[in-house]
């Protein structure tokens, strides 16, 4: 019982693939993707003592780069979204782990500890283990 739970909460971890370098690609998209966001508008220019305006591709270029930008920053957060909950679904996952081995462990110390102290003799105040090993406890028969 106890190993179909374990084989199945390591299943659920290797499941969810968890990432850490992801976070750092899709922050360097977020960051690229605000640039372009942000990128700055056509302005004209002077040439000589005339007044050029932009062109009107350049208009269409800073629009379709900032939507591109915006697109690309409102993906790579959502992205990260994603991948910092499924890092707390690790760590669950992880934790739930770790206390069921915790569970294993204490239960077969008790096992192992109730197995040593049978062979000891009750003690005649409190119940408490006497120091003279009975036969066939922990030193063996004879003893």
């Amino acid at each position: 019982m106890a190993d179909d739970k374990m084989d199945e909460l390591i299943q659920q971890m290797a499941a969810l693939g968890i990432s850490p370098d992801m976070l750092g690609v899709l922050g360097r998209q977020a960051n690229q993707g605000e640039a372009w966001m942000n990128s700055p508008s056509p302005e004209g220019r002077t040439v000589g003592h005339t007044y050029v305006a932009s062109s009107p591709l350049e208009h269409l270029a800073s629009a379709l780069r900032q939507g591109v930008g915006g697109s690309r920053y409102n993906a790579a957060v959502g992205g990260m979204k994603d991948q910092l909950a499924q890092n707390k679904q690790g760590i669950a996952a992880y934790g739930s782990a770790q206390k069921l081995l915790y569970d294993q462990a204490l239960e077969e110390a008790k096992k192992r500890a109730a197995g040593q102290s049978a062979g000891w003799a009750a003690g005649p105040e409190d119940g408490s283990a006497s120091p003279v090993p009975v036969a066939g406890g922990m030193f063996g028969p004879g003893y």
